[in-house]
């Protein structure tokens, strides 16, 4: 709980005037919790890590998110391929759970959304920001080689060994309420 606490004394309780509010597309894995997970069948995907356990760093990202009220979050992860839509969503905080407008996967656990070939989660991403156009994307991943080159500048990486760290936080928030004329300079 130390880091959560940390993450409060780093970011600024008001947000600047003329400020806007950006997408914010986020992986789970090697941000929530450390990126070593295991998925098994149908069953919830469990964490190798010893000494960690999954979503660790949600509240992490709920202090984030609560200093900046407009985010949208979408989903950038495998787990919605793997469990759906609506249980990758519910295992996230209450207060994050209300942000998620949708997924760069689709979450239909149908046979057919199963055997379909999912491609680089990069792709994905791409796939969703021409379908989606948000107006300000931010990323929070831990893969730098994920993000397209044009959104490197709008990207929060992180260690996917440790994930989000109170340091990561004050990054996330300076991307989070970026001006939207700078924003829209970097799409």
């Amino acid at each position: 709980m130390k880091a959560a606490e940390e993450c409060r004394l780093h970011c600024p309780r008001v947000l600047p005037q003329g400020f806007h509010m950006a997408t914010l597309y986020l992986t789970f894995d090697g941000v929530l919790h450390p990126r070593d997970v295991e998925f098994r069948g149908r069953n919830l995907p469990r964490l190798r890590t010893v000494g960690h356990r999954l979503f660790e760093h949600g509240v992490l990202l709920e202090q984030v998110l609560t200093l900046c009220p407009q985010t949208e979050v979408v989903l950038h992860t495998l787990w919605v391929a793997a469990i759906g839509y609506r249980a990758s969503v519910r295992l996230l905080p209450r207060s994050v759970q209300a942000r998620v407008l949708g997924a760069t996967l689709p979450g239909n656990r149908s046979l057919r959304a199963r055997l379909e070939p999912l491609g680089s989660r990069r792709n994905w991403l791409e796939r969703d920001l021409l379908r989606r156009q948000p107006e300000s994307p931010v990323l929070l991943d831990y893969d730098l080689q994920q993000i397209p080159t044009a959104l490197k500048d709008s990207a929060c990486i992180v260690d996917g060994r440790r994930g989000l760290s109170a340091k990561a936080c004050e990054q996330l928030y300076a991307l989070l309420v970026m001006d939207a004329d700078a924003s829209a300079n970097r799409i």
